[in-house]
């Protein structure tokens, strides 16, 4: 596109100084049996006209080597996958196209002998030229991070189960939304549903907030600067070249941040330590918007010292809700055809499970289609001993 843009240049500019000098010369030789005067003014327009169509040349030159370079420059950027061309690049490339339009119009006029007629039209065209040059000198880059406009696919998510769940929803959508809260906290015991709860806000962002950015980090269990920084590098799709300097990478995860569009939200699921968020790189206000944050936790005291200005617990379900949830997994009908002992043992499994989404759900899967009163009692069984013996914290906790 560029090489056609250079040449049909060069041929409007060699085409109209021939035409040009032809013209003069006929309308000075009109001039003598007419008007000297006029034939005078005519021959120098001609001759500005000829000097126009020179800067023409130049500036248009110019104009097809810079776009070729942009082009190339953001070709070989793109083809890595992990860049995008920036919006105000892609339009000022359809620009210089529609101006090579304009020249082509231009050369068709000129070999027509319309130069008097053209003399508007290359001043129009020249000064649109020139600004097409002058904009490509001040690009703030040509490209950007390809999770610029999409930030991922929608999280898989269970329903949202329990009035209580849907109140917090709703509170932390306004917190986030309308007043702008830099960083919230969730919290509660393990199994309770804060995950499910953050993946629905990470889909509702998506889906409603298309000019922002949303991000899901999945912490590590390790508790450090470190690790946090390559978490937070490997959602956002950044390669941290400083592989050891953590004020290095802070620098780097900070410009990274910053350059996004709109509300960055970062969404850091499972924070089991305190970490500092400033320090690993994470800019809370900055010049363009909030870079607002999300923690999910088990620790309210993680939520105190990370700074959270808003935080809110999710509370077992209680236990009317939790049968409910269970019938529904398990399926109305099937609970209905279970023996009416069966029924009350069901129950009793369900209420050990402490109100756990997670646990109750995963119960109705396993035990889907056992209708035996044998198995129930073994299944109330098992769970009466995990009660009393010491296992995996994290069970313990959640029976508690």
């Amino acid at each position: 596109m560029f090489e056609t843009l250079k040449n049909v240049a060069e041929s409007v500019s060699s085409k109209a100084v021939e035409v040009a000098k032809n013209f003069a010369d006929k309308v000075v030789t009109i001039g003598l049996n007419k008007s000297a005067d006029h034939a005078v003014e005519t021959g120098r327009a001609c001759i500005d006209f000829d000097n126009k169509l020179q800067d023409l040349k130049t500036n248009s030159r110019t104009l097809s080597y810079r776009a070729s370079d942009i082009e190339t420059r953001i070709k070989n950027e793109e083809q890595q996958g992990r860049k995008k061309r920036k919006r105000e690049v892609e339009k000022w490339l359809q620009l210089v196209q529609e101006n090579q339009t304009g020249i082509l119009a231009l050369e068709s006029g000129i070999q027509r002998g319309e130069i008097v007629k053209r003399i508007r039209s290359v001043e129009k065209l020249n000064a649109k030229v020139e600004m097409l040059v002058e904009q490509s000198r001040h690009f703030d880059g040509l490209v950007f991070d390809a999770c610029n406009e999409t930030s991922g696919e929608p999280l898989v998510t269970s329903e949202l189960f329990g009035e209580s769940v849907e109140k917090i929803f709703g509170r932390i959508w306004e917190c986030l939304v309308v007043e702008k809260v830099p960083i919230i906290g969730i919290y509660g015991i393990s199994g309770v549903g804060k995950t499910n709860l953050a993946k629905h806000i990470h889909n509702q962002i998506l889906l409603e907030r298309t000019e922002d950015c949303v991000y899901w980090v999945k912490v590590s269990r390790e508790s450090s600067i470190k690790s946090l920084q390559d978490d937070i590098a490997i959602a956002i799709g950044l390669t941290l070249t400083d592989k050891k300097d953590e004020d290095k990478r802070a620098v780097e995860l900070n410009r990274a941040l910053m350059q996004k569009k709109g509300v960055v939200v970062l969404i850091l699921d499972d924070v089991r330590e305190d970490v500092d968020l400033e320090s690993a790189g994470v800019p809370l206000v900055r010049a363009s918007g909030f870079c607002r944050v999300i923690i999910t936790s088990r620790s309210s005291r993680v939520c105190n010292i990370i700074g959270c200005q808003e935080k809110f617990e999710l509370t077992a379900l209680e236990e009317d809700e939790a049968w409910k949830l269970f019938e529904e997994r398990f399926g109305r009908e099937a609970i209905s055809a279970l023996a009416p002992q069966v029924q009350e043992i069901a129950k009793c499994v369900v209420r050990y499970h402490g109100g756990s989404p997670r646990g109750i759900m995963e119960l109705a899967r396993k035990m889907r289609g056992v209708m035996e009163i044998r198995e129930w009692r073994n299944k109330l069984a098992e769970m009466e001993e995990l009660l009393t013996r010491e296992g995996d914290e994290m069970e313990s906790e959640n029976f508690r």
